[in-house]
């Protein structure tokens, strides 16, 4: 039986990586020996035979940053250097790491007081840039360390804001901001190529190109007002110049990739959100020999998907990029010299993290399902909706408890609709199963992948069936499902979960009297409003939810963006109110669990803390889990045993074999 235990067990595999020598690399995290925390180890896999070789020792926080032209390793940990100097004032910090290709003890090559972030090696030339955090008021990363330390003397860990934006996620903007510098490997120097960068660079995509003389990076600027506009910009490496290559134009862009010849990039662009409409996400392939603004032109524009980041095949005449399709996330190829029809390599399960073998013939992913964990599989580069070969998957002691299979049904306005649902193995007495609706994030999303944090096969072990519904809204069944939920969270998105709903309970044998709504972030708002509308559910389960709209409005760390979606609040005071889950409290008879963290920026705790302060002013049924230590997800393994002994608690007792809801704290 899969217990927590033997979850929390499960080795997870991320970020596979290939070299121009043609290795195989991934990431796999497991528990550390004390069960305590999550640690990292560096594998090379073959990818002939699946077999795996450990290269590094599992630490917290460790990850592959990038290969060099050779195969050597460029590594990314904080760890204890044996020859460093007792006083180091990098030590805590994340520093680069250089590891030859065949193994050996890796050598820290670069430091900084705040540690190195994201990094980009240039194919052909090895030219090595860096993302390091630097108080925005220094010159030099001297002057950093002398700031940090003054800091710390004064024992205050204050920060002057006077510009909007102030959070991100989980963490707060400042003191200080990213800066990118040319790393001498051989030396540790670093070159500041963007001092004036100020907040620029925040979640800054970027990359080299081949031959290390640009760095081609989206660059923010801000309009005033907490508004700023994502322009992509080239970065001369040897004199920091800085030229704009593609204006925003009301749109964001992200995702960076470059050809290996050098002629080209993309981005994905977004356009900005609005009262009137979607935001359309479409892909932009820009030549890179212009010196002034390009528009360049979007490819497979025939395609009702939104693409993710691109990458290019060796041989630079292809783009292939993944997009959520109809419950899944298939994989794409698309040529760059005027064929735009894109054609589909796979559909089979959710396909991320493509990287392409320099034979140009292997596409290598992440492939997972609602129902099995990421595994590393090859495709064909020029094969059409392919079943892919598995190259390395985790062991498992027993097979999966819960067989995924597909519901699909029709809305009132004759939309098409699908969702997965999980069933365990049937009972011996032939009892119908009860029924758990998970209902996801986003809103702008699919239940298409494995989830660490919604795990419907942990439910299923425990006798639960669990649907997975894609309401209006869902990504992956092209701009008009967008549109249908775009101005009314908690209309058509609430008719389709219960549309769903009724279609499993018809197809298959489930227990309408013991059915339960469960969600997260937006998730949590439609299981809020869904208790707010109709008693029909046993119980429900709520995750760092909205509550109140016009209270979240301006205390979420994306004000902008949610004042462009959904208006000014005091000239639509009416609409917020008609779809903020509160303004329907006394219609709330349905027993609540609510959950939510401290650091939680993008839905701050006071979001929770009043669902639940409101819920007990009027005799609900419902207990509060407080997690001060987590932010909008749930990250420590400690943490994540509880969440799903308080979750699983709670379902027990109202639709499963009766039991306390009481997680085992005290």
């Amino acid at each position: 039986m899969l217990d927590l235990d033997a979850y929390l067990a499960l080795t997870r595999l991320s970020s596979p990586v290939t070299t121009s020598g043609g290795d195989l690399y991934m990431t796999a995290t497991t528990l550390d020996p004390a069960g305590s925390e999550f640690v990292s180890a560096i594998w090379r896999i073959d990818p002939a035979t699946g077999g795996a070789t450990r290269m590094t020792q599992p630490r917290k926080g460790a990850g592959l940053a990038a290969t060099m032209p050779d195969g050597a390793l460029l590594l990314r940990v904080k760890r204890d250097d044996p020859e460093a100097p007792k006083d180091d004032p990098d030590a805590e910090a994340s520093a680069l790491w250089l590891m030859q290709r065949d193994g050996g003890e890796p050598k820290r090559v670069v430091t900084a007081p705040a540690g190195v972030g994201a990094v980009s090696v240039a194919r052909d030339a090895g030219t090595v840039v860096v993302s390091i955090d630097v108080f925005t008021s220094v010159a030099t990363l001297e002057d950093d360390r002398a700031l940090a330390k003054r800091r710390k003397d004064m024992g205050t860990q204050a920060i002057w804001f006077d510009q909007y934006p102030i959070r991100f996620w989980d963490r707060h903007l400042g003191p200080r901001a990213p800066r990118l510098f040319v790393a001498d490997l051989e030396t540790g120097e670093l070159r500041d190529l963007t001092p004036d960068a100020g907040q620029a660079l925040v979640e800054a995509s970027f990359g080299l190109t081949p031959d290390g003389a640009a760095v081609i990076s989206t660059w923010a600027s801000p309009l005033g007002r907490g508004r700023r506009r994502t322009d992509i910009v080239r970065i001369d490496v040897a004199t920091g110049a800085r030229t704009t290559l593609v204006t925003s134009d009301g749109h964001d862009h992200f995702g960076v990739s470059i050809s290996p010849d050098g002629r080209w990039f993309t981005v994905v662009r977004e356009e900005r959100l609005s009262v009137e409409r979607s935001a359309p996400v479409e892909l932009r392939l820009h030549p890179l020999g212009n010196v002034g603004p390009s528009s360049g032109r979007r490819l497979a524009p025939s395609l009702d998907r939104w693409p993710t980041a691109a990458v290019f095949t060796a041989d630079s005449t292809s783009v292939l990029f993944t997009a959520d399709d109809d419950g899944r996330a298939s994989v794409y190829r698309v040529g760059v010299d005027g064929d735009d029809q894109p054609v589909r390599l796979c559909n089979a399960g959710a396909l991320s993290d493509l990287q392409i073998d320099p034979d140009n013939r292997t596409v290598y992913a992440l492939r997972s399902t609602t129902g099995t964990p990421p595994e590393i599989v090859a495709l064909d580069a020029a094969a059409v909706d392919q079943e892919p070969r598995l190259v390395y998957a985790t062991a498992v002691a027993e097979p999966w408890p819960g067989t995924a299979v597909e519901v699909r049904t029709t809305a009132a306005d004759g939309t098409a609709l699908h969702a997965w649902l999980v069933l365990p193995e049937p009972p011996a007495d032939g009892a119908a199963l009860p029924l758990a609706v998970f209902i996801h994030g986003g809103p702008l999303s699919s239940w298409n992948a494995w989830s660490w944090r919604w795990q419907p096969q942990l439910l299923a072990a425990r006798g639960y069936a669990v649907l997975l519904p894609d309401p209006a809204l869902s990504t992956g069944y092209g701009q008009a499902m967008i549109e249908r939920g775009w101005q009314e969270w908690g209309g058509r998105p609430y008719t389709d979960v219960l549309a769903l709903t009724d279609a499993a309970l018809a197809q298959h044998h489930l227990d309408p009297a013991r059915t339960a709504v469960l969600g997260g972030s937006y998730g949590g708002y439609l299981t809020n409003w869904v208790v707010g509308h109709t008693d029909r559910f046993a119980c429900a389960v709520t995750h760092a939810s909205l509550w109140d709209l016009t209270q979240f409005q301006g205390t979420t760390d994306d004000t902008v963006s949610w004042t462009d979606w959904w208006g000014d609040p005091d000239q639509r005071a009416e609409f917020y109110r008609e779809w903020s889950p509160s303004s329907y409290a006394d219609h709330i008879v349905t027993p609540l669990l609510v959950v939510h963290g401290e650091r939680d920026f993008r839905v701050p705790v006071g979001e929770g803390i009043r669902l639940w302060t409101e819920l007990s002013q009027r005799g609900v049924e419902s207990a509060f889990l407080y997690l001060p230590d987590e932010n909008h997800w749930v990250l420590k393994p400690g943490n994540v045993r509880v969440w799903y002994d308080a979750v699983i608690g709670w379902l027990d007792r109202f639709i499963g074999g009766g039991g306390s809801a009481r997680p085992d704290l005290v």
